[in-house]
């Protein structure tokens, strides 16, 4: 690299320098999050958040303003009601009517699966009494489908890890249920704490400092570029 080359290198870094304060900590102060999980064993559906809108229908308070409130009174907790019926009907087929709005029921007894089915002709409609278990189950992801911070709350109780932008959920809400060999358990944000990663008043200091630096080796580097093109120029005409 000849003399130029390099007071001329010299000299863009000293622009670069100046212009720190652009892009130099443009937001401001840097700030890492800690970031917190709990996990809970849970047994209850009720101490379940997140569940999605459809999976349960409470009906076991008065009074029912619900229409399938009203049908599943009607039927019963575990019972059946049997309708006679020529006509063809597919059960899976969701435009004949029989398809129930909810995935389970809450009685006053305990939890119910809707059911719909055929015996001898005759359309048989149920509520069949289920498990907390089971109701569970239906939307727990297994243990091996969480993220590894969700594994280590389950494991040590609690998990933390620290993240430079923490706007949006770790874990996302359809994970938050956890089914671990039978066991669930419940995964939900315990604490969040950032903290910047310098002092606010270093940043100023150091701005200014580029920019004085800068603007003096850009000065010393411009004026021994052109003193070198001067000596240069002047040889040139000499010979």
């Amino acid at each position: 690299m000849t003399p130029r080359d390099k007071y001329f290198l010299l000299f863009v870094l000293g622009l670069v320098l100046v212009l720190n304060p652009v892009y130099l900590f443009s937001n401001g102060v840097p700030s890492e999050t800690d970031i917190t999980y709990r996990a809970e064993e849970v047994e209850r559906v009720l101490d379940v958040d997140h569940l999605p809108f459809y999976s349960i229908l409470s009906c076991s308070k008065e009074p029912l303003d619900r229409r399938e409130c009203v049908q599943a009174h009607q039927v019963g907790y575990g019972g059946r009601l049997g309708v006679n019926n020529d006509s063809k009907v597919v059960l899976e087929d969701d435009e004949t009517g029989l398809h129930f709005d909810y995935d389970f029921v809450r009685f006053d007894q305990g939890y119910a699966k809707p059911n719909a089915s055929i015996d001898g002709g005759r359309l048989v409609l149920s509520f069949d009494p289920v498990s907390q278990k089971q109701v569970l189950s239906k939307w727990a992801v297994p243990f091996k489908s969480v993220p590894q911070l969700g594994k280590q709350a389950i494991r040590n109780g609690t998990a933390s890890t620290t993240r430079d932008h923490a706007d949006h959920p770790l874990i996302d809400d359809h994970l938050r249920i956890v089914n671990q060999s039978g066991t669930f358990y419940r995964l939900e944000p315990w604490g969040r704490e950032s903290q910047r990663l310098f002092p606010p008043w270093i940043l100023p200091i150091v701005r200014i400092i580029g920019v004085i630096g800068g603007a003096t080796l850009s000065f010393v580097a411009s004026g021994r570029y052109v003193q070198l093109n001067t000596t240069s120029s002047n040889g040139f005409f000499e010979n």
